[in-house]
């Protein structure tokens, strides 16, 4: 299992603790470093999550795919292709869309996807940059996940 792998698992242990799942999101597209994006949800959502992915999906006109349980994302697409990918490991749910350089991506699709009604319901954090907190607030709460965090961290 290589690192980042260890970092989701012990991430998704973590926020199990706290009553909640997590949902993992990235894109290869228009970046050279590798993005992923971590959202605890309330375990409720993972209910219909596939069919609410599938679905804000076609009305995006994004065609996302789900990669059989047995299967990686790795198997499913060659190297050098962008992409979209998100997974739901409680629910061992895998998605990805291949993404057509020519005809662009909305890179905040993950976001979208996420915020949508059927989802989570929280169209204010679609967009990144409107989701900032004052440094006080922002250290805060960092130091409190790092401590939280701890009993789970591999590293320590």
């Amino acid at each position: 299992m290589d690192e980042i792998e260890k970092y989701k698992l012990s991430l998704t242990k973590y926020f199990a603790s706290k009553n909640q799942a997590l949902i993992y999101f990235e894109r290869n597209f228009r970046s050279f470093h590798f993005q992923l994006q971590v959202v605890p949800v309330p375990f409720v959502v993972l209910d219909s999550l596939e069919e609410n992915i599938s679905k804000i999906s076609l009305i995006k006109n994004v065609e996302i795919k789900t990669i059989p349980s047995h299967m990686e994302l790795k198997d499913m697409l060659s190297p050098n292709i962008p992409y979209f990918y998100i997974e739901a490991p409680t629910v061992s749910l895998k998605m990805f869309a291949k993404i057509n350089s020519s005809q662009g991506f909305p890179l905040q699709f993950g976001r979208e996807l996420l915020a949508d009604p059927c989802i989570l319901n929280l169209p204010s954090r679609i967009d990144w940059k409107k989701c900032s907190l004052d440094e006080q607030t922002a250290t805060q709460q960092t130091k409190s996940m790092r401590d939280d965090f701890k009993d789970f961290d591999f590293t320590l």
